[in-house]
């Protein structure tokens, strides 16, 4: 039973599915990145946490 309104992002977006590239290469600051793609922190981590991907290790 699902309650609540959709997600208006999802990693079916273009722009988050742009953003989650880049979050999982870990090259660019996570603000940056929210910045870029018109999206927030909070939407990033969360769609990143739900699909699994781990920001990258920054060498």
């Amino acid at each position: 039973m699902y309650k609540g309104r959709p997600a208006k992002y999802t990693k079916n977006n273009a722009r988050v599915r742009v953003a989650l590239e880049e979050f999982a290469k870990g090259n660019r600051p996570v603000r940056e990145i929210c910045e870029l793609y018109g999206i927030s922190r909070v939407t990033l981590y969360r769609v990143a946490e739900k699909e699994g991907i781990q920001r990258g290790n920054h060498s």
